[in-house]
């Protein structure tokens, strides 16, 4: 449980400082990031900066023993537009990825 809570910390903490790193396009809020922690913190790392950023698209990636893990996620206005698959599979397909 608190080493759970450290990571909660730990990715709420990488959100608010990669925030700050979004660039605009188009009236959408573009982030693409490297972080620390694993495959584990990516999903709360992405949704600390999809509640931070508002209008949002962002690609995090992170390596762990070797191995790269991929995660993109779109604010919930921008879905009509921009798909979060899609994100990823142009992502994929530049960093080699294989599904």
């Amino acid at each position: 449980r608190e080493l759970d809570a450290l990571k909660q910390k730990l990715a709420a903490a990488q959100g608010a400082d990669l925030s700050a790193r979004a660039i605009e396009v188009a009236g959408v809020r573009v982030l693409a990031a490297q972080v620390e922690g694993g495959a584990e913190g990516l999903l709360q790392t992405l949704d600390a900066l999809k509640a931070k950023l508002a209008t949002a698209v962002i690609v995090l990636g992170a390596v762990e023993a070797g191995k790269v893990s991929l995660i993109a996620g779109v604010t919930r206005d921008v879905t009509d537009r921009i798909k979060a698959p899609d994100v990823l599979r142009v992502v994929g397909e530049q960093v080699g990825a294989k599904g």
